[in-house]
């Protein structure tokens, strides 16, 4: 197994040897006070480095984040390059999973089947 190495003054390793044996909720309330890892992090995201061209939204992209919501009983499809989120009908709980499959299928898929270039995730929480 690789091994990870830290050099003494590693806000990380420091992090990481404080919070060993705390629960996830000690360590996330830690890490909100972490103030080297917010200093790198912020300096890292501001470096020349981690720069990106946005492209304008009418820009043809070969690839691109959406997302899929319920929100107040209604399926939303959320994508940055569309003016508005897109409501997709009638959801629930129960039911948003195959509702959001059956958007996927339908109205994606179905117009380039021969397209695999996608994948698909879905975040919950566990019952």
């Amino acid at each position: 197994m690789d091994v990870i190495k830290f050099s003494d003054d590693s806000p990380l390793k420091d992090f990481i040897s404080k919070n060993t044996k705390m629960s996830a909720d000690e360590r996330g309330e830690n890490l909100l006070r972490a103030k080297g890892i917010r200093t790198i992090s912020e300096k890292t995201a501001q470096s020349t480095e981690a720069c990106t061209i946005c492209p304008d939204r009418s820009d043809r992209v070969s690839a691109h984040f959406i997302s899929f919501v319920q929100t107040d009983g209604s399926l939303y499809e959320l994508d940055g390059r569309k003016a508005f989120p897109i409501n997709h009908g009638k959801t629930s709980e129960k039911t948003f999973l195959k509702d959001t499959a059956t958007v996927i299928k339908e109205k994606f898929m179905k117009l380039d089947p021969d397209n695999t270039n996608f994948n698909v995730m879905a975040l919950s929480k566990t019952t």
